[in-house]
């Protein structure tokens, strides 16, 4: 465990809580724009929908496409938001 802790994969998941509560947080925060909020939830939905663009079951390109997706929807979420915004939500 500690091997892989050290080689960058684990700060990842030690920064992956604070994420997802800024992501929460930037979700019920009135001053981001409905079509951004609107798109996070479709990424949602998408990487819970049975029906991918690229297959889960092909080994590590299927989950490429729920990754990809999921990081240009947090990509667009924050950059469609004030700095002031993502600090008071941060």
């Amino acid at each position: 465990m500690k091997r892989f802790i050290t080689n960058g994969c684990g700060e990842v998941l030690l920064v992956l809580p604070n994420v997802v509560k800024l992501i929460v947080r930037l979700l019920g925060h009135p001053e981001v724009p409905m079509g951004r909020k609107v798109m996070s939830w479709a990424a949602v939905a998408y990487v819970v929908s049975p029906i991918d663009i690229i297959p889960d079951f092909i080994p590590t390109i299927g989950k490429l496409d729920d990754v990809l997706v999921v990081a240009y929807a947090i990509d667009r979420l924050l950059a469609g938001v004030e700095p002031e915004v993502v600090a008071e939500a941060s």
